[in-house]
């Protein structure tokens, strides 16, 4: 990825596990998709059985559940689970 700028605001790290907090679907979206290319260009990979999704909103917004089965996110091109 020369010449790219990647800027991650949103991680955590610890050990081999990686925690990607986005503030939308558009930006969750984007995020595994630059890990995958992060992982070909540095010779890793991502185990997308391992990989789960967990959606959290205020209750406000807690209608919002019943649209997530509509989301799909992929890691190494497999869909990841949601977790209820």
């Amino acid at each position: 990825m020369s010449g790219v700028e990647v800027k991650v605001k949103y991680t955590l790290a610890y050990a081999d596990d990686i925690v990607l907090i986005a503030p939308s679907a558009s930006a969750l979206r984007k995020m595994p998709a630059i890990c995958d290319s992060l992982a070909t260009d540095y010779c890793i990979s991502f185990n997308a059985k391992k990989t789960k999704c967990l959606a959290v909103f205020p209750r406000s917004k807690r209608f919002l559940y019943a649209q997530l089965s509509k989301c799909v996110f992929y890691v190494d091109g497999k869909p990841v689970e949601f977790m209820k």
